[in-house]
């Protein structure tokens, strides 16, 4: 019985110890990353995703995204922002639902502006699932720009990938992609 209670007050102890390690010391050594997703719903509601992403995660958008998964354009909008762009970076989600998509840039400028790069034109272009090219437009340094593409299959799923010409200048952009008229 002696060597009951012995074990049950040493458990005690080192479970109190450990529990009493601050435990935020030990996640706040890890780096961490927010990337966050804002659906619009039908009804004016927002769906946000926010995922956090540690260092050794894979980085969201460097490859085109996979899987089944998609976000239907006939019910919800997906608005997007990339804090920063050097080369190319592709959207999170395939999208679907629908015959013709409108993709926006809302906003897209030069993170440095002490520099003499030359200023680039961003270029988005459309992608079926499967890689095959569906269509691009291009958007002029400092402006707005948009595309309604038109002809798409509601079964198919497509992809966007915005690029650059890599001159050592790096961007951000924003905008949104939903339903076209």
């Amino acid at each position: 019985m002696r060597n009951i209670f012995k074990k049950v007050i040493a458990s005690t102890l080192i479970l109190g110890t450990l529990t009493s390690f601050p435990l935020s010391v030990w996640a706040s050594e890890i780096p961490k990353y927010q990337i966050q997703s804002v659906s619009e719903l039908s009804d004016g509601e927002k769906s946000v995703i926010h995922e956090i992403m540690t260092e050794n995660s894979f980085s969201r958008g460097a490859k085109p995204p996979t899987g089944n998964s998609f976000v239907d354009l006939d019910i919800n909008d997906y608005s997007y922002h990339v804090e920063k762009i050097g080369y190319q970076v592709y959207t999170n989600s395939k999208f679907s639902g629908v015959t013709s998509m409108f993709v926006s840039v809302t906003d897209y400028n030069v993170l440095d502006t002490t520099n003499s790069y030359p200023r680039s034109e961003l270029t988005v272009t459309l992608y079926k699932d499967n890689g095959s090219f569906v269509d691009s437009f291009k958007v002029d340094y400092g402006s707005t720009g948009f595309k309604t593409f038109t002809g798409l299959s509601k079964t198919q799923k497509y992809y966007v990938k915005f690029s650059v010409p890599t001159n050592s200048q790096t961007y951000e952009i924003k905008g949104k992609i939903k339903k076209g008229n």
